[in-house]
Formats: structure tokens, sequence, C-alpha cells
């Protein structure tokens, strides 16, 4: 694997490029012989979650220690997950290529 010959180290844990999790890349992640798959789904996971559809929130740079104090701690979960939800929606609505030309034009990309 790639990342392991450039780390040197074990890479056990997998994230779906684009949040483009499906019960096959997870079957196949397994088999392949990681131990998690992260899905770009919003959200905590307790105890009881499965290892193979793991939720996440993302941290990105330039973020306040007061807004990642306010995500360790759950607060805004909903609001997060409320907009995840929608962006998914439109995924579904528009197809990968339209939803990613749409999206590049909403964040000033260009296509």
């Amino acid at each position: 694997m790639q990342l392991e010959d450039i780390t040197g180290r074990a890479v056990p844990h997998f994230s779906c490029p684009g949040g483009r999790w499906s019960p096959r890349v997870a079957e196949f992640a397994r088999r392949a012989g990681y131990r998690s798959v992260a899905t770009s789904r919003i959200g905590a996971n307790g105890p009881a979650a499965d290892a193979f559809q793991l939720a996440r929130i993302a941290v990105m740079r330039g973020l306040s220690m007061s807004d990642f104090a306010a995500i360790c701690s759950g607060r805004g979960l909903w609001q997060k997950q409320l907009r995840d939800s929608l962006q998914s929606k439109a995924h579904q609505l528009l197809g990968n290529t339209a939803y990613d030309r749409l999206r590049s034009l909403l964040l000033g990309r260009g296509v």
C-alpha cells in the first residue's frame, strides 16, 4: 500500500473518498484487512457503532478552540446533521457528476 510505504506504518483504517460509502465498499475494506471505515455522514459514534460505517465530524484548519470544544461535546451536532442530510438528498437527486459540478460552482472553484 502506498501510504504504508510512505509512512512506514500500518494503515488500518479506511476513509471513503468523497463520502461515497456503500455496503460494497465496507465489504471490500473488511476483506482487504482494514479495521474500520469512516463515512462522510456527520455524527457521533457510540460503543455499538458499526466499525465499517463510522460517522465523523470534519475538523478544518482555522477552527477556533471554542468551536472545537463544541464539536467534542456534541453541541450543534443536529445542525451539522441537517445540513449533511440536505446535501445527501441533493447528491441523490442530481447524481455524482451534476452534484460535483454544482458544488464546485458554489464553492467558487469553477468546473
